[in-house]
């Protein structure tokens, strides 16, 4: 799929150009903003998503092997929902604390001119964020079937929405939006990948009920809205201090999250989301043994 990083790479810096040679605007978001913003969703995804893939990938090969398509398709929804429960209330974090964020980690140098475009763009990248997370997961079940066609095809899906969006809409926004514009391109191409995804999966694994997994995605949604919201306030009511100053960040920062973190697990609790709650018995249990040794 170079192609479609090679048509991203192109529209970004091109946006930046035409910036500098029109001079109707100071600056271009390019395409070192994209991968900024782009580094910054990575890091949930390489910790959460990467980790479970890993820990659930050699059941599922033995599960497959032993052609059982039921349990094969419960494992990886079981993965999907355990996913979200954190992505989802992380995704709504970074996009509460985005403008902190990008201030502490690229307020420096020749970057720091551009945290403002690293913020709206990441705020772009995050609704993608779930769908990237719902596909990868969703493709461990066809790589433990031996069956690598089927991801392409998959991948081919979100290529080809996300190259043809990118011509469509980056030719008519402002440059300095050219990035926020890209990622807005791959949030969109994720979601339908994931919802090819999860169509496939159905087909070859059987009834993936859509509609619960649906009523599980709201209720992490609302369960991770009130703590997202309290970090963003105080974003908005401290901006002298969550944007102009590193340190001024960090505080913003950790603060927002340990409220956020706080309500989600408080309001996830009462709203009975499964893998919370496993979590959360389970961590319970973990301590009550290590004091138990003492």
């Amino acid at each position: 799929m170079q192609l479609t990083q090679v048509v991203v790479v192109r529209l970004a810096t091109g946006a930046t150009a035409l910036a500098s040679e029109s001079g109707a605007v100071e600056r271009g978001a390019g395409i070192a903003v994209y991968n900024n913003a782009f580094l910054i969703i990575m890091v949930p995804h390489s910790i959460i998503t990467v980790s479970l893939a890993t820990a659930l990938l050699p059941n599922l090969s033995r599960t497959a092997a032993a052609q059982r398509a039921e349990e094969v398709r419960a494992q990886v929804l079981s993965g999907v929902r355990t996913a979200l429960a954190i992505i989802i209330p992380f995704a709504g974090l970074l996009l509460a604390l985005a403008g902190p964020i990008s201030r502490l980690l690229f307020g420096y140098g020749a970057a720091s001119e551009d945290t403002d475009l690293v913020a709206v763009t990441l705020a772009a990248f995050l609704p993608g964020l779930v769908g990237f997370t719902s596909t990868y997961l969703l493709q461990r079940a066809f790589y433990a079937a031996e069956d690598t066609r089927t991801p392409f095809v998959v991948q081919l899906v979100v290529s080809g929405v996300q190259v043809a969006l990118s011509l469509a809409i980056v030719p008519r926004v402002n440059p300095v939006l050219v990035s926020a514009a890209l990622a807005a391109a791959w949030s969109v191409a994720v979601l339908i990948g994931a919802l090819t995804a999860l169509v496939l999966t159905r087909r070859r694994f059987g009834p993936v009920h859509a509609g619960s997994l649906a009523l599980f995605v709201l209720l992490v949604v609302v369960a991770a809205l009130p703590g997202s919201l309290a970090a963003l306030w105080l974003v908005l009511r401290f901006p002298e201090i969550a944007l102009t100053s590193a340190v001024g960040a960090l505080l913003v920062a950790a603060v927002g999250t340990v409220v956020a973190a706080t309500s989600y697990v408080v309001l996830a609790w009462a709203f009975r989301v499964a893998p919370v709650r496993d979590g959360l018995r389970q961590a319970r249990a973990l301590l009550a043994a290590r004091l138990g040794r003492r």
